[in-house]
Protein backbone atom coordinates (compact mmCIF):
# COMPACT_ATOMS: atom_id res chain seq x y z
CA UNK A 1 0.00 0.00 0.00
CA UNK A 2 1.54 3.58 -0.76
CA UNK A 3 1.78 5.64 1.71
CA UNK A 4 -0.15 8.82 1.30
CA UNK A 5 1.59 11.90 2.47
CA UNK A 6 -0.20 16.06 3.32
CA UNK A 7 0.28 17.89 0.56
CA UNK A 8 0.72 20.66 3.36
CA UNK A 9 2.99 19.43 5.78
CA UNK A 10 4.22 15.98 4.30
CA UNK A 11 2.63 14.33 7.33
CA UNK A 12 1.83 10.34 6.44
CA UNK A 13 -1.80 10.28 6.40
CA UNK A 14 -4.17 7.23 7.96
CA UNK A 15 -7.92 8.17 7.72
CA UNK A 16 -9.54 7.50 4.86
CA UNK A 17 -10.87 10.94 4.81
CA UNK A 18 -7.60 12.50 5.26
CA UNK A 19 -6.53 10.27 2.29
CA UNK A 20 -9.43 11.54 0.32
CA UNK A 21 -8.94 14.93 1.21
CA UNK A 22 -5.08 14.61 0.46
CA UNK A 23 -4.59 16.73 3.74
CA UNK A 24 -4.29 16.31 7.85
CA UNK A 25 -7.51 17.25 10.04
CA UNK A 26 -5.42 20.38 11.32
CA UNK A 27 -3.80 20.92 7.71
CA UNK A 28 -7.37 20.70 6.13
CA UNK A 29 -8.97 23.39 8.24
CA UNK A 30 -6.02 25.97 7.65
CA UNK A 31 -6.12 25.37 4.49
CA UNK A 32 -10.25 26.08 4.50
CA UNK A 33 -10.30 28.95 6.50
CA UNK A 34 -7.49 30.40 4.34
CA UNK A 35 -9.44 29.62 1.05
CA UNK A 36 -12.93 31.51 2.93
CA UNK A 37 -10.67 34.44 3.86
CA UNK A 38 -9.39 34.71 0.03
CA UNK A 39 -13.09 34.74 -1.62
CA UNK A 40 -14.97 37.07 1.06
CA UNK A 41 -11.73 39.92 1.12
CA UNK A 42 -11.17 40.44 -2.57
CA UNK A 43 -15.04 40.97 -3.33
CA UNK A 44 -15.86 42.68 -0.05
CA UNK A 45 -13.30 45.27 -1.21
CA UNK A 46 -14.03 45.60 -4.39
CA UNK A 47 -17.76 46.39 -3.38
CA UNK A 48 -16.40 48.88 -0.72
CA UNK A 49 -14.16 50.53 -3.74
CA UNK A 50 -17.11 51.25 -5.72
CA UNK A 51 -19.36 52.77 -3.59
CA UNK A 52 -16.81 54.91 -2.14
CA UNK A 53 -16.14 55.97 -5.47
CA UNK A 54 -19.63 56.26 -6.38
CA UNK A 55 -20.29 58.61 -2.51
CA UNK A 56 -17.09 60.40 -3.51
CA UNK A 57 -18.49 61.23 -7.16
CA UNK A 58 -21.94 62.73 -5.76
CA UNK A 59 -20.04 64.43 -3.47
CA UNK A 60 -18.77 65.99 -5.83
CA UNK A 61 -21.48 66.87 -7.85
CA UNK A 62 -23.32 68.06 -5.10
CA UNK A 63 -20.51 70.74 -4.07
CA UNK A 64 -20.18 72.29 -8.01
CA UNK A 65 -24.25 72.32 -7.87
CA UNK A 66 -24.03 74.27 -4.83
CA UNK A 67 -21.38 76.11 -5.69
CA UNK A 68 -22.74 77.29 -9.00
CA UNK A 69 -26.47 77.37 -8.21
CA UNK A 70 -27.72 81.14 -8.48
CA UNK A 71 -31.47 81.62 -8.45
CA UNK A 72 -32.36 83.81 -10.94
CA UNK A 73 -35.03 85.80 -10.44
CA UNK A 74 -34.91 88.90 -12.39
CA UNK A 75 -32.34 91.35 -11.32
CA UNK A 76 -32.17 89.85 -7.69
CA UNK A 77 -29.30 87.79 -8.27
CA UNK A 78 -26.90 91.23 -8.21
CA UNK A 79 -28.86 91.26 -4.22
CA UNK A 80 -27.86 88.01 -3.51
CA UNK A 81 -24.49 88.64 -4.47
CA UNK A 82 -23.90 91.88 -2.67
CA UNK A 83 -25.59 90.13 0.85
CA UNK A 84 -23.09 87.02 0.45
CA UNK A 85 -20.14 90.00 -0.12
CA UNK A 86 -21.30 91.75 3.14
CA UNK A 87 -21.86 88.54 5.62
CA UNK A 88 -18.00 87.36 4.02
CA UNK A 89 -16.41 90.99 5.22
CA UNK A 90 -18.03 92.32 8.18
CA UNK A 91 -17.43 95.96 9.17
CA UNK A 92 -15.04 95.74 11.97
CA UNK A 93 -13.79 99.29 13.71
CA UNK A 94 -10.51 100.11 15.21
CA UNK A 95 -11.22 99.48 18.92
CA UNK A 96 -12.75 96.10 18.13
CA UNK A 97 -9.15 95.41 16.14
CA UNK A 98 -7.39 97.15 18.70
CA UNK A 99 -9.84 94.91 21.60
CA UNK A 100 -9.02 91.03 19.29
CA UNK A 101 -4.94 92.70 19.69
CA UNK A 102 -4.88 93.25 23.37
CA UNK A 103 -6.84 89.85 23.92
CA UNK A 104 -4.41 87.96 21.47
CA UNK A 105 -1.40 89.71 23.20
CA UNK A 106 -3.13 88.64 26.73
CA UNK A 107 -3.48 84.92 25.97
CA UNK A 108 0.06 84.38 24.49
CA UNK A 109 1.53 85.62 28.07
CA UNK A 110 -1.17 83.49 30.02
CA UNK A 111 -0.45 80.47 28.28
CA UNK A 112 3.79 81.20 28.44
CA UNK A 113 4.70 80.33 31.73
CA UNK A 114 2.92 83.41 33.43
CA UNK A 115 3.63 83.99 36.81
CA UNK A 116 1.53 86.76 38.13
CA UNK A 117 4.12 87.83 40.68
CA UNK A 118 6.31 89.28 37.70
CA UNK A 119 3.26 92.08 36.78
CA UNK A 120 2.44 92.61 40.86
CA UNK A 121 4.03 95.41 42.10
CA UNK A 122 3.58 97.64 45.44
CA UNK A 123 1.80 100.98 44.69
CA UNK A 124 4.90 102.66 46.14
CA UNK A 125 7.84 101.01 46.69
CA UNK A 126 9.47 103.16 48.74
CA UNK A 127 7.34 105.39 51.34
CA UNK A 128 7.69 109.08 50.24
CA UNK A 129 8.71 112.11 52.69
CA UNK A 130 5.29 114.16 53.49
CA UNK A 131 4.99 117.53 51.58
CA UNK A 132 7.04 120.32 53.61
CA UNK A 133 3.95 122.79 54.46
CA UNK A 134 5.21 126.37 54.93
CA UNK A 135 3.32 128.79 56.73
CA UNK A 136 3.85 132.14 56.91
CA UNK A 137 4.65 133.68 60.63
CA UNK A 138 2.09 136.46 59.88
CA UNK A 139 -0.30 134.06 59.12
CA UNK A 140 0.00 132.40 62.33
CA UNK A 141 0.22 135.49 64.86
CA UNK A 142 -3.35 136.35 63.63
Amino acid sequence: MDTVRCKRCSRVLRSEESIKRQYGKKCYQIISLQEENKEIIPGSLEELLERVRKLELDNIFMKYQLKHKTITIGQNVEVIERIKQDHHRPERSIMKVQFNVIVKEMKVIFHEGFNYKEFLKPIRERPEDPPHIVVDPIVLLN
